[in-house]
């Protein structure tokens, strides 16, 4: 039985801003990936190789990614003065 608060994220919702800001990556940022606008929404801890999770901006459809295309597509660039 689980009980949910109403409005409340979710587990993979939680996990993505913490781990997120460990990775360095920017949850904010919208990519492009093969011609589709996506954005990261989740991250599943149960998953070792693929736990990032994104969606695809169009249609609604989530795909996976590993750690090291995560980065590529939403790590944050640092800015040199």
């Amino acid at each position: 039985l689980k009980v949910l608060i109403k409005g409340s994220k979710s587990r993979q919702e939680r996990d993505l801003e913490d781990l997120a800001k460990l990775n360095d990556l920017d949850i904010t940022k919208i990519a492009t990936l093969q011609g589709m606008k996506v954005s990261l929404v989740g991250y599943n801890s149960k998953a070792r190789k693929r736990p990032w999770i994104i969606q695809d901006l169009t249609t609604a459809k989530q795909y996976v990614l590993d750690t090291y295309q995560a980065k590529l597509l939403f790590g944050i660039v640092a800015e040199v003065s």
